[in-house]
């Protein structure tokens, strides 16, 4: 029986992907990386207590088809430039999720596995610590217009809001997370089964080890 978890490890890193999941992408252009590494992040949530920036809460919930949405609370305005390019507040910009349809042969367009027509990403994040393993959730998805809503107040930290929604893994054979994504101040050596989101998964999620 594993250990019960307290908390969160307050660690997400989001990279792009290629329009067809096939590979790790350039956070601005968009364009295929050969050889991704943890710099290629297009962002990384996590506490900094030399800025004052923490990550305060993170929930992850499924609808009734199982698509997830992760929901994390921090403090760090990087989010504002990152938004620029995850999720664009413009006149035309694409936003609004397609509706899934089915044809006679079962055929399915639109829903989940198109996203919004915003860039894809891939979410890692360290949920807790459970002995030698770490709870870690890898989502495919698009970041949600929504983010970015924030509250001004006298002496409260500006929280600005992220929000994710999970779309389906297209690539035929799944996509394989390169081991150097997982932060090795954090992670172990991850088999390549536990880094692999399923072709039609929104989601791979299990207990990975930990760093030493």
């Amino acid at each position: 029986m594993e250990q019960s978890i307290f908390g969160g490890r307050a660690y997400s890193a989001i990279f792009r992907l290629t329009d067809d999941h096939t590979s790790i992408a350039n956070a601005t252009t968009g364009a295929a990386i050969a050889t991704p590494a943890l710099s290629d992040a297009a962002i990384i949530l996590t506490d900094d207590s030399a800025t004052e920036n923490i990550v305060e809460s993170s929930d992850i919930t499924f609808d009734d088809a199982g698509v997830p949405s992760i929901k994390i609370a921090s403090t760090l305005l990087d989010l504002v430039a990152f938004l620029q390019v995850a999720a664009p507040r413009k006149t035309g910009a694409a936003s609004v999720g397609k509706n899934e349809k089915t044809s006679e042969y079962g055929t399915k367009i639109g829903g989940a596995a198109s996203g919004n027509g915003n860039p894809n990403y891939v979410l890692i994040h360290a949920g807790g610590v459970s002995g030698s393993d770490i709870l870690t959730a890898c989502i495919i998805g698009t970041v949600k217009p929504s983010s970015g809503s924030r509250s001004h107040k006298a002496g409260d930290v500006v929280m600005p809001s992220f929000d994710f929604t999970g779309v389906a893994c297209k690539k035929t054979g799944g996509l394989v997370l390169d081991q150097a994504l997982f932060d090795p101040t954090i992670w172990g050596t991850i088999g390549s089964a536990l880094r692999t989101i399923g072709k039609d998964w929104y989601i791979q999620e299990a207990l990975m080890p930990k760093a030493a």
